[in-house]
């Protein structure tokens, strides 16, 4: 992944990561693969799916306002999409709490970083995010 940076920021191209399998099992806190390699600042957007690590339904995606409006506009996948049901939030923040609680269950070296991530992240930041913003 930091070899795909340069070579995105050179050509001029977005760089998606879908960290599906990697939110709440790679890296520090579970933040996943672009956290562990302390490039989650140099990627365009992020994105993945409550299916797999959070035992729920829905995704998220995270980037800049422009890119993100962008998708909602003109994505066809957004154009009948509903907010989440609040039994399927309650589901991921309990999923976040064991994360929280229960971190031996985390890869933390599945690739070793060259250097450490300058702002640890917490995992009440990650529950109020999800709480807030929905």
């Amino acid at each position: 992944m930091r070899e795909l940076v340069p070579v995105c920021k050179k050509r001029g191209a977005r760089l998606f990561v879908d960290e599906a399998h990697g939110l709440g099992v790679v890296g520090p806190e579970g933040r996943g693969t672009a956290h562990h390699f302390c490039l989650e600042e140099q990627i365009d957007l992020i994105g993945g799916t409550f299916s797999k690590s959070m035992a729920s339904i829905g995704g998220w995606l995270v980037g800049g306002r422009k890119a993100i409006d962008c998708i909602r506009h003109f994505a066809s996948s957004f154009m009948f999409a509903a907010s989440a049901a609040p039994p399927s939030v309650a589901a991921v923040m309990a999923a976040f709490d064991v994360v929280c609680e229960e971190l031996w269950r985390i890869v933390y070296r599945v690739f070793r970083p060259k250097a450490p991530c300058s702002e640890p992240a917490t995992c009440q930041r990650m529950r109020k995010s999800i709480s807030t913003e929905g």
